[in-house]
């Protein structure tokens, strides 16, 4: 290159360079401004995620023990009913009858077979009248009552105990961990 052309030309030069300098010290400037607002709204975004996934990883926690307190609860209530239903089903037949038989007709009979299966009332398919004998006793009526009574109290439990764990399920949702 010839001396005399920079010479010449060194204002020129000058401002090309300055031009080149302020581009580059305005990119940098630019992309560290821009990128430090970045890292900026990426280090929240991550810290806000952390922060979800712990208040998820508590309201899972929360849902599990409520399971398992209502399942627990739940169990020993249904064990008491069984052991109760069993000590009286076993009263029952050591419950002195008199002498004489309790007869009971076959209409009563088809009458509380239809409240116990919630169905309407049939004719004995054996066609014999209402008032003959069912051939039951009064202590196998009373046992058979015994036993549904027992069965329904377990079923009330566990729809108690259903009903239970989904309120407070509601709750722990509902209310935000």
């Amino acid at each position: 290159m010839n001396p005399t052309w920079l010479i010449k030309n060194w204002k020129l030069l000058t401002g090309a360079g300055v031009i080149v300098a302020l581009v580059i010290v305005g990119a940098t400037l630019y992309f560290n401004g821009s990128h430090a607002g970045y890292d900026k709204k990426v280090t929240e975004d991550a810290k806000a995620t952390v922060e979800q996934v712990k208040q998820t990883r508590k309201t899972e926690q929360k849902s599990v023990d409520i399971t398992q307190v209502v399942g627990i609860t739940t169990d020993v209530k249904v064990r008491y009913i069984y052991i109760n239903t069993n000590d009286l089903l076993k009263e029952t037949f050591n419950v002195p009858l008199p002498s004489h038989r309790c007869v009971i007709p076959v209409g009563l009979l088809r009458v509380y077979n239809a409240a116990a299966s919630g169905m309407p009332s049939v004719p004995d398919s054996s066609g014999r009248p209402d008032d003959s004998d069912a051939e039951f006793t009064c202590t196998q009526l009373v046992a058979n009552a015994i036993d549904n009574y027992g069965t329904a109290l377990v079923w009330k439990s566990q729809v108690d105990g259903w009903q239970e764990w989904y309120d407070k399920q509601s709750t722990l949702h509902r209310d935000g961990y």
